[in-house]
């Protein structure tokens, strides 16, 4: 009777373990699914563009819908930026969506704005930053607190931090535009990715982004030099060489290649690319030789970006080096383009008065700041 009584009570337990940790999953797979689905605020104002008329109520915005609920066809180009929790980022982040109306490359379905966030941007935030744009604009949710799978939490060195982000804020950027970005459902329906970084702007009218120049290119990011931080950059180069002779390739971009070798072995640095504005094509980046490359940094032993901050611009130029030929790659300066210090609001506010009839100025750049 007792042996009995304990074999029930035992099979209670478990029932009631199972059920708890199975109720717990389902409650986790349900937040994850909620993030993950894409929704977009804007798609009125789209809608009252074909009548003519524009209007916004930035207290009372409607709830956003799925991209096939708009009459944006899906397809094309997009804008994506990442935007950290800072009064300053989202202040910048306004001024860079409003210089938006300056790129005439996506006439017609204009590239809808992605705003990846860690989940912790209020309802009033997204209101004022909705606000600053006409175009579609999704907030996709992106976990920076996932790392990969044997990472130990060690860096060589000091650890890189910045100001107002969180302890491997600066990591987990590089590692998002590197590799995470590119496997998000928010990428789905577009093929071409611009990416801005919110201290970004235009300051003059651009005639091709956010689209690629031509069609045959696969990426665009302007060359600027030289790392600067070349203890940043240690270990990097032979890194690739080593990955390359693994998995039997040798660089696509011999030129290329070379100077990377040549700036390598006379001065210990390596070149790079603005990447705080680059232009790429999905289906490149998800090509399974450079998904392994890109992986191989930040993913898997000995996590380079993670372990030795390898910075995207300098991978940026080794990537394209190895696996994109001279045809495909463009790294001039991109036109209007200006980042940082040089985004100054009274030369956007001019660009843009200027590109509008005098019945469609409706005023400048935002004097007051954003007051939480």
């Amino acid at each position: 009777m007792i042996i009995d009584y304990v074999s029930r009570l035992i099979v209670v337990l478990l029932l009631i373990t199972f059920h708890r940790s199975t109720s717990e999953f389902e409650e986790s797979q349900l937040i994850d699914d909620v993030r993950q689905k894409i929704r977009y605020y804007n798609s009125a104002i789209v809608r009252l563009h074909n009548n003519g008329r524009r209007r916004l109520n930035t207290v009372l915005l409607p709830e956003p819908i799925p991209l096939k609920e708009t009459n944006h066809p899906g397809g094309g180009p997009v804008i994506a930026t990442l935007l950290p929790n800072r009064e300053k980022d989202i202040e910048e982040l306004c001024m860079a969506l409003r210089s938006l109306v300056l790129l005439k490359g996506d006439r017609g379905h204009v590239a809808p704005v992605l705003v990846f966030q860690e989940g912790d941007i209020s309802d009033e935030r997204k209101y004022f930053i909705v606000s600053c744009t006409d175009r579609l604009i999704a907030f996709p949710y992106v976990d920076f607190k996932q790392f990969p799978e044997g990472f130990d939490f060690k860096v060589d060195g000091d650890k890189f931090q910045v100001k107002g982000r969180s302890e491997w804020g600066y990591y987990q950027m590089i590692r998002f535009w590197l590799t995470r970005i590119w496997e998000h459902p928010a990428l789905k329906p577009y093929e071409t990715v611009m990416r801005i970084d919110t201290d970004s702007c235009f300051n003059e009218v651009n005639d091709y982004l956010p689209n690629l120049k031509y069609d045959h290119l696969v990426y665009h990011s302007q060359y600027v030099g030289f790392e600067d931080g070349p203890e940043y950059a240690e270990g990097l180069f032979e890194f690739a060489e080593t990955h390359l002779k693994n998995v039997t390739r040798v660089p696509k971009n011999a030129l290329l290649w070379q100077f990377i070798q040549t700036t390598w072995e006379y001065q210990k640095t390596l070149p790079v690319l603005m990447t705080n504005l680059e232009i790429s094509k999905k289906s490149f980046m998800q090509l399974p030789e450079v998904k392994a490359w890109h992986e191989a940094l930040t993913e898997k032993p000995p996590f380079g970006v993670l372990k030795k901050r390898w910075g995207d611009a300098d991978i940026r130029f080794l990537t394209i080096a190895m696996f994109a030929s001279h045809q495909m790659i463009m790294t001039e300066r991109a036109s209007g383009y200006r980042h940082k210090d040089r985004c100054i609001k009274e030369e956007i506010e001019t660009a843009i008065q200027s590109i509008k009839k005098p019945a469609e100025i409706t005023g400048g750049l935002r004097k007051n700041k954003f007051i939480i």
